[in-house]
């Protein structure tokens, strides 16, 4: 993240500071109750002793402070316009996964997160290993990896008029199994994804 503010001429070590800030902020006014206090504290605290927080040692204590701080993290990943660009959200939703299993994060908070989410969320532009394009329409909680899709245009090229609906977690009359290979960018000019959600 560093590296992402500083290629747009913002000094870091300034946007450190917001969290001290916002703790002379909180402090003058007291009907915020101590948890609320302890979040803003911690927001920026990650598991592993990384980020920057005015506690001792760096590291959260709350599970609030953590889950306020995957969610700021997650945010600035995914977030249009923000210094370095943003994730595609799949991508970013890997790229947390990966922060976890280093011990930035819990574990457990993450996979939560993906179970609401889903590892492909609502709105990503997938291409399936049939060479089709679709775009994810609902998550099958049991399956994150297979959700419900949208095909909008076939292996050749062709735009459907009618795209088709395919759960990708049930064995469909394909002799083989459907799956996601990549994730395409939903700016594509060509992809309208007013029209084919409605």
């Amino acid at each position: 993240v560093q590296s992402r503010w500083g290629s747009i001429g913002i000094d870091y070590s300034l946007l450190q500071q917001h969290v001290d800030m916002g703790m002379v902020l909180i402090n003058k006014h007291s009907e915020f109750s101590q948890d609320i206090v302890q979040m803003v504290q911690e927001h920026h605290a990650y598991l592993d002793g990384s980020g920057y927080s005015t506690i001792l040692g760096g590291k959260p204590v709350s599970d609030s402070g953590i889950l306020l701080g995957l969610t700021d993290y997650v945010d600035e990943l995914l977030a249009v316009g923000n210094a370095g660009g943003s994730f595609p959200v799949a991508l970013g939703i890997r790229r947390v996964y990966q922060e976890a299993q280093k011990g930035k994060f819990p574990t457990r908070f993450v996979e939560a997160m993906i179970r609401v989410l889903g590892v492909y969320p609502v709105g990503t532009v997938v291409q399936l290993s049939t060479g089709e394009d679709a775009v994810v329409v609902k998550q099958n909680p049991e399956m994150s990896v297979r959700p419900h899709v949208k095909i909008f245009r076939t292996s050749t090229g062709e735009i459907l008029k009618n795209p088709e609906v395919r759960n990708l977690g049930t064995h469909s009359e394909l002799k083989y199994e459907v799956r996601i290979t990549k994730v395409l960018d939903s700016v594509d000019p060509s992809i309208n994804l007013r029209e084919i959600f409605s």
